[in-house]
């Protein structure tokens, strides 16, 4: 369960992302952003905390009165809960908060859409600010697993051209996004801030030269790890033209040199052995399990001796007890997000194995976040191994921490 920082302040909402491609927003338009951001916090407060007492005090011991025993899985919960009021009510509730976090956006991308575009075109052109690239493919299928969706309930998913040149979805995704994470995170770039330190700090003699972002939407989580490694060569691919142009822009405005390019994540046309680091943020829990499968081989194929897959994902099912499990796995049926329950219930080291990966090049661990646990505490976990996950889970649950697995090349 992720809990919002009781020190944030939810009036100041998504209105500066803190570069060039930022709408701009009303005062009414930041009220209400603020007010939707104050609406998560309020449901992952005392709404779901009503939720699990109810399953608690009510549903769990009238399973166990009907069964002998306590319900085991995640669905047994669900099935539980799902008569009671106060399910109905957080679920509804989710999915209006939901709606409403890309709702408080749009107004102000629509009335600033033409000069987005303008201002996209004069970033990508600018190379005195940055020598990055985009490369675009008009050619490229969106996959049905993405183009048939609108994934977390977002209008047009990430893909969708409205008009020549549009930056609108990634807009919309990056301006929604920070309402949707403020006061979880800290800010934008927050969970790869935090991961790629993780990584130079437990791998010193890690130093790669080349590194791939799968699933970039609009850079986020990309521009992190050229922060980190500043001398190395930062690309990132996704099937979204929209997100890929508003990203290219969004780094040029911060004169950061990265490569952007129009492809599918699990059948790139990059030449074998050409990064050291290829990684993703929470992009394989939105995928089918043979195009997870398909990425990690092609991880793998991209992957130099020596390299490193990593990528940053929801805990898998069998670290959870049976509610926390029901309580993840809620967005595989109500947020337009169905592969996410099947892609927990996959064991990550057997994936990595079945792609060709060595056992012992295995590698696995959980960050907490800064944000919440301080600056110090990703460096008191940097010794830890794969059995110490289910512990490292619990410890920092309650606020936020990432679930990190992949694996090296060693030939």
């Amino acid at each position: 369960m992720v809990w919002l920082n009781p020190h944030s302040d939810p009036s100041a909402a998504a209105s500066d992302l803190g570069h060039a491609m930022t709408a701009r927003a009303t005062r009414d338009e930041r009220a209400r952003q603020g007010f939707v951001t104050a609406a998560r916090a309020h449901m992952y407060g005392s709404i779901a905390r009503a939720l699990k007492t109810t399953y608690e005090c009510k549903v769990k011991p009238a399973f166990r009165a009907r069964k002998r025993l306590d319900p085991k899985t995640d669905l047994e919960v669900h099935r539980a809960l799902k008569q009671e009021t106060v399910f109905k009510f957080y679920s509804r509730y989710r999915n209006i908060v939901q709606g409403l976090v890309y709702r408080s956006v749009i107004p102000g991308i629509e009335r600033d859409l033409p000069a987005l575009i303008a201002r996209a075109k004069a970033l990508s052109q600018d190379t005195t600010r940055a020598e990055g690239t985009l490369t675009l493919n008009p050619r490229l299928k969106v996959p049905r697993y993405t183009g048939g969706l609108d994934v977390h309930l977002m209008p047009g998913n990430y893909h969708t051209d409205h008009v020549a040149d549009d930056v609108a979805q990634g807009a919309i995704y990056e301006h929604g996004w920070l309402v949707f994470i403020r006061g979880i995170i800290g800010h934008l770039d927050g969970i790869t801030d935090g991961i790629s330190k993780y990584v130079r700090a437990r791998y010193p003699d890690f130093r790669p030269a080349r590194i791939l972002d799968l699933g970039c939407t609009t850079g986020i989580h990309t521009l992190p790890w050229k922060a980190t490694f500043p001398e190395a060569d930062v690309h990132g691919v996704d099937v979204a033209a929209p997100c890929l142009r508003f990203g290219h822009a969004r780094a040029q405005s911060r004169g950061i040199a990265v490569h952007y390019h129009q492809m599918d994540g699990s059948a790139t046309t990059f030449p074998d052995a050409s990064f050291d680091l290829v990684t993703s943020c929470m992009v394989l829990h939105e995928m089918p399990m043979d195009r997870v499968r398909a990425l990690l081989q092609d991880a793998r194929r991209l992957l130099r001796p020596g390299g490193l897959m990593l990528h940053y994902e929801l805990p898998p099912s069998t670290y959870m007890d049976p509610y926390s499990d029901f309580f993840l796995n809620w967005d595989s049926c109500y947020n337009k997000e169905p592969f996410y329950r099947a892609f927990r219930a996959a064991d990550p080291m057997k994936e990595c194995r079945d792609a060709g990966f060595a056992r012992g090049d295995y590698v696995q661990f959980v960050v907490p976040s800064t944000h919440h646990f301080g600056a110090d505490a990703p460096a008191a976990v940097l010794n830890q191994t794969a059995a110490d996950t289910p512990t490292l889970l619990q410890k920092y649950l309650g606020g936020v921490r990432w679930f990190c697995f992949g694996a090296w090349r060693s030939a």
